[in-house]
């Protein structure tokens, strides 16, 4: 298990690295541009996932039944909107300006080549049964690509970047990228604020955040494949069936490991709805 874990972590390090540099930075805004899990079989299983590593470990802080907004990002970036340099408080005028940009965006218009906007959990490419992966940290579910999520995620990007802090500060571990990678990276970074956007847009449900685990990795992580393994064997026999739709994209505050605070919400957009809610969303209880 931990190789066939580690050949899909591979593919998907520089989103979890880079999720580490954009919340550790201090003295920033960072927004995050996302779609609200809708009630459904995904939410459902984010919340089953999050529910069995909160119960397995009391340093777990993600918390999706309160604390933080069950979401799959679309861009996440540090904005100037500050009203000063040295002041925290942000300027409403240019935070109006900025979700302005989002309101005219045509999303009938750009959507109207894609027959709904799909949400689905993907399989390991090493593994065609395992639908989470565990580094360090974090504890994600990877989300299918499709071509609406791409489209969004361009969207906003070329709506929002104007608004990026600059200059744009490269992640270290770029450097450790292979030079076309690197060049990549560093054009993506400079240019909008994010490597994790455009072609390297990989979306994911954020189910568990531990610090702890730099103290104790390998007993940690062991623990956190032990319970994800509980949670896929429970996801396995609906995996066909838990299909749900976008509803609307939501500008919030960043928060611990890369979540997104649910009391911090400062814009929600409605997406158009081409189909019905299918998979079931029965409820999970925090306890």
């Amino acid at each position: 298990m931990a190789s066939i874990l580690g050949g899909f972590v591979r593919q998907h390090l520089a989103v979890i690295v880079a999720g580490v540099f954009l919340v550790q930075a201090c003295d920033s805004v960072y927004l995050d541009v996302h779609i609200p899990l809708p009630e459904g079989c995904v939410k459902y299983n984010a919340l089953l996932a999050n529910r069995l590593l909160r119960r397995s470990n009391s340093h777990e802080e993600v918390n999706l039944f309160s604390t933080h907004q069950p979401h799959i990002t679309l861009y996440l970036a540090d904005f100037e909107l500050e009203q000063t340099d040295d002041d925290k408080v942000l300027n409403q005028t240019r935070v109006a300006e900025m979700k302005d940009d989002i309101e005219k965006t045509n999303f009938t218009q750009i959507l109207s080549n894609e027959p709904s906007c799909q949400l689905s959990l993907q399989a390991a490419h090493n593994d065609p049964s395992l639908f989470y992966f565990v580094n360090g940290a974090y504890t994600m579910l990877p989300v299918q690509k499709t071509d609406c999520l791409q489209i969004l995620s361009d969207t906003v990007l070329s709506a929002l970047k104007s608004y990026i802090r600059k200059p744009v500060k490269v992640p270290s571990w770029v450097n450790d990228l292979p030079e076309s990678e690197r060049i990549a990276a560093i054009n993506r970074v400079e240019k909008y604020g994010s490597p994790n956007v455009k072609e390297s847009f990989s979306p994911h449900i954020t189910v568990g955040y531990d610090t702890e685990s730099s103290e104790a990795f390998q007993a940690v992580t062991t623990s956190k494949i032990e319970v994800m393994d509980k949670w896929n064997s429970l996801y396995k026999p609906v995996q066909n069936e838990c299909v749900d739709e976008a509803l609307a994209i939501a500008l919030g505050r960043n928060g611990e490991g890369g979540t997104v605070l649910a009391n911090a919400r400062m814009g929600y957009w409605e997406l158009p709805k081409k189909r019905e809610q299918k998979s079931p969303g029965v409820a999970v209880a925090e306890q």
